[in-house]
């Protein structure tokens, strides 16, 4: 694992603060959570086409040590609206719904 190389993409994402394209910091995103999932027993799952539904997150893993009849995912979301601006609790109740309906029994929201 490059931990300069994950370092430096964190930088790089604390300087964006919504400036560039949603898609290219979740790419940035996923690029420093794969391998730290990855540690943990985690497959990012990555969609296959721009636009494609994102079940209200921006990235989902799976554990790819669970039993069919075990659900073991996790739902991403990556807040960046720049200026500061802070999550509200209508962003926080509208993960934790996309979670139920998606049953993913963990949640992880940053900013």
């Amino acid at each position: 694992m490059n931990f300069e190389q994950i370092r430096r993409d964190l930088q790089w994402l604390r300087g964006e603060d919504g400036v560039v394209e949603p898609s290219v910091a979740d790419d940035v995103l996923a690029r420093i959570l794969r391998p730290l999932l990855l540690l943990e027993g985690f497959d990012m799952l990555v969609r296959t086409a721009p636009g494609e539904s994102d079940n209200g997150f921006d990235l989902e893993a799976s554990d790819r040590n669970a039993g069919p009849s075990e659900i073991a995912s996790i739902g991403i979301q990556y807040k960046h609206f720049g200026d500061g601006r802070r999550i509200g609790t209508k962003d926080v109740r509208s993960l934790i719904g996309s979670g139920l309906r998606h049953s993913h029994p963990r949640l992880i929201v940053l900013t």
